[in-house]
């Protein structure tokens, strides 16, 4: 466990840390970048939190290069922190997304038919960036045991919740 305080870090590079299993990180305020890598095969678990002091420097992140990625959680302050962007594109192993409370307008990812808990509230998703992410997921009536919450973001349109409502295998609070 890494614990600094009050420091001015702008890049963590976790590239060639390729044991990494599990990465957890807060009070980085001056934090801008994270990068990883192909050499990352083995990192499972992403936390990020930004409660306990400003760190919204971030403004995006790209994670497509960790096909072991399991749960991902960003938690930002009330829509304050930048992230704008998240590149998960390349993430088959991805169950448990949780990204909310940030300036988010972007999400890239694959149908994934391992996803089984996503939440991404309290975003500033638009209309088609929803559309796009709800495309992205399995509805095959193999598991009826999936959560998606997109509730606070300003493209919940009835267009959207009409998508919302066709997914059978989901639990859906928008």
């Amino acid at each position: 466990d890494i614990l600094p305080v009050n420091n001015k870090i702008k890049v963590l590079d976790i590239s060639m840390c390729e044991t990494l299993i599990e990465f957890a990180i807060g009070n980085l305020p001056a934090l801008e970048e994270i990068k990883t890598s192909d050499k990352n095969i083995k990192l499972k678990t992403i936390g990020i939190n930004t409660h306990s002091i400003l760190m919204n420097k971030i403004k995006k992140l790209d994670f497509s290069n960790l096909p072991k990625l399991y749960y991902l959680r960003f938690d930002g302050r009330n829509k304050t922190d930048i992230l704008e962007s998240i590149n998960l594109s390349n993430c088959p192993e991805l169950s448990h997304l949780i990204l909310h409370n940030t300036n988010l307008k972007s999400i890239t990812i694959n149908e994934n038919n391992n996803i089984k808990f996503m939440q991404i509230d309290n975003n500033n998703l638009d209309e088609s960036q929803l559309k796009n992410v709800i495309g992205s997921l399995v509805n095959d009536g193999k598991n009826k045991d999936r959560s998606l919450y997109i509730n606070g973001n300003p493209g919940i349109t009835n267009q959207v919740k009409e998508k919302c409502d066709e997914l059978s295998d989901w639990k859906v609070t928008y």
